[in-house]
């Protein structure tokens, strides 16, 4: 009797920790995304359309479902308190156990990605706040905005349209551009046709003649562009910590650089599989146990982090962390920061450093800098404010074998 009041016990107190931390994660989401800009809003309307994105199947849903179910823990272990282990992943669990039935249920899961716990965490995505984006128009409209704030920032970069200036008085139009001019105006600069994911299954994203992008299609071709700038070869071997969704895959696919490999959790490599799957068709992929996973075959690596234990000295040439160590445990970070030098020549971060509390938990989240400081084998070669996203800063790192 005592056994089971005190397993009774135990399930109240978790299911109030959770809804006290789902509380937490709809206050970080319920204000608007305007403070959040780096240009300048005015009352005019948005020519951009913000819409969720059409839910669609593939011929061979079959097959990848099964390849998905391959890559499904028995039991994931719980790591170390943070936003992702106390929050994100028990969510997604729920979600890889569904997965384990039958094909209907999986394909109707997969195929709305955007719209469940897979979209947590690797967009502004999910059920709930989806749910209110039907709902609120203003909530909407504000994250429109935020999406082309990002696109804007992109073009700045490229240097194919000016910046505007407060100070002259000159402000508060572009961000009002028509988003395929812009990307128009990118593909020029580029060289290249510039395509989006063709797979967004529930996400609500901007709608042009090339697909529908979101602040993160932004970012990570930025980054996909500054990875060409540094490395000497295509098929030079690249490595993203925290990977998401695995947009950094495609977009260095898209430029031409052929062999990524990303490095995250087994729910997110689940999601990251189906994502890329979907949109890179063609493309080899690794999972990390294959003998010629660390060759220079091209294609793309979604590996776990106990894989990065038989990577070759320094076989990447640039090594990426973008919008991840800060949330992690500081143990887990610090872990990371002393792995980086053995992986890697050369290490690009893109994060914040406001060291804001981890939601609902008390301990600060990280400072990359103080990290890679404690570290003392890294030679920072530059740092500047990143262009794409407003307070992260972009760091280079030359790391010490």
């Amino acid at each position: 009797m005592r056994i089971r009041l005190n397993s009774l016990f135990k399930k109240k107190a978790q299911s109030f920790r959770v809804r006290k931390i789902l509380r937490e994660y709809n206050k970080v989401h319920s204000s608007s995304f305007l403070g959040y800009l780096r240009h300048h809003v005015t009352n005019r309307s948005s020519a951009a359309t913000i819409e969720q994105a059409p839910v669609s199947s593939c011929e061979d849903d079959l097959q990848l479902i099964d390849c998905i179910r391959s890559l499904i823990p028995e039991e994931e272990k719980p790591g170390r308190e943070d936003i992702w282990s106390s929050f994100i992943v028990p969510r997604r669990n729920a979600l890889l156990g569904s997965l384990q039935q039958g094909n209907t249920e999986s394909r109707a899961i997969l195929n709305k990605m955007f719209d469940t716990p897979f979209g947590e965490g690797i967009e502004l995505a999910g059920a709930s706040l989806n749910e209110r984006l039907r709902k609120d128009n203003d909530y909407r409209e504000s994250l429109k905005l935020f999406h082309m704030d990002a696109l804007v920032s992109l073009a700045e970069y490229l240097g194919v349209i000016y910046i505007e200036s407060r100070e002259q008085n000159r402000c508060g139009v572009v961000i009002y551009s028509d988003p395929d001019e812009l990307w128009d105006k990118i593909e020029r600069s580029l060289g290249i046709p510039v395509k989006f994911p063709a797979f967004k299954g529930g996400l609500f994203s901007i709608r042009t003649q090339r697909g529908h992008f979101t602040n993160r299609d932004c970012i990570y071709l930025y980054i996909a562009i500054r990875l060409r700038e540094m490395v000497t070869h295509a098929d030079a071997p690249l490595c993203e910590i925290g990977a998401g969704a695995g947009y950094l895959a495609y977009y260095c696919n898209l430029i031409g650089l052929t062999n990524v490999t990303l490095v995250d959790i087994p729910s997110v490599r689940v999601g990251a599989t189906y994502f890329l799957r979907r949109n890179m068709q063609d493309t080899q992929f690794f999972f990390g146990e294959e003998p010629d996973c660390w060759s220079d075959v091209p294609g793309v690596r979604l590996v776990l982090p106990e894989h990065l234990v038989s990577v070759p000295h320094q076989y990447f040439e640039v090594l990426v962390n973008c919008d991840s160590l800060p949330e992690m445990a500081a143990e887990t970070a610090r872990e990371y920061i002393q792995k980086i030098p053995l992986l890697c020549k050369r290490f690009l971060s893109i994060n914040q450093e406001a060291a804001g509390k981890m939601w609902h938990l008390d301990t600060p989240q990280n400072k990359v800098p103080k990290l890679v400081k404690e570290a003392s084998v890294f030679q920072r070669q530059s740092r500047n404010l990143f262009w794409i996203r407003k307070s992260f800063i972009e760091e280079v790192y030359q790391c010490d074998s």
